[in-house]
């Protein structure tokens, strides 16, 4: 597991080639091929929200990779707005599993505190608390701690931060009430 510079997804040669794979600087794991235009990979389909905003407190909110019942690694999630989880470039937060899309989920921050969980439509699904998220949507994570699954990785990630103040709260309300009420209501229009 590595939080750091992520590796890239190279364009595969013999076999793998005809294959229609790419080969990845992560372990052999597997990736469709780039371009064939620029010979790049393509990039993550996400457009960052203009509600987004990194949170105001240093160090306030972090991701723990678990493996094995030991914390593996620990990201700190309070230095940018959004963080892209998946197996390689352009993801910012590298899981390497098989079965972890490239760019397999998003964790976004919005101006006012809250954070939310956004699947990029992932192959085999991103799980929350022990259910899966539907793709493409924001959900809220709550804090001040979540429990986050990617694939069918044994890799257990929480991300822990302050537990959500009253403003976030009566926010979240507001946004539920304007828009019909219910959980998914309550994430960003």
């Amino acid at each position: 597991v590595r939080a750091q510079r992520a590796p890239t997804c190279v364009p595969a040669t013999g076999l793998a080639a005809k294959l229609g794979r790419a080969r990845s600087h992560t372990r052999g794991v597997n990736a469709r091929a780039p371009s064939t235009r620029t010979g790049a990979m393509p990039p993550a389909q996400y457009e960052v929200p203009s509600w987004s905003g990194a949170p105001s407190t240093p160090n306030s909110y972090r991701l723990d990779i678990i493996k094995d019942g030991v914390v593996a690694n620990s990201v700190d999630l309070s230095e940018r707005s959004h963080y892209i989880l998946g197996r390689c470039a352009p993801a910012h937060i590298v899981i390497d599993h098989p079965s972890v899309s490239r760019s397999h989920c998003v964790i976004q921050h919005r101006e006012s505190g809250e954070v939310y969980l956004y699947d990029l439509d992932s192959t085999h699904g991103t799980q929350l608390n022990k259910t899966r998220v539907p793709p493409r949507t924001f959900v809220p994570l709550p804090l001040p701690s979540s429990v986050l699954r990617l694939g069918q990785s044994s890799r257990l990630l929480c991300v822990e931060g302050p537990p959500p103040t009253e403003e976030i709260m009566d926010a979240a309300a507001a946004r539920a009430a304007r828009s019909g009420g219910g959980a998914a209501a309550a994430a960003p229009p």
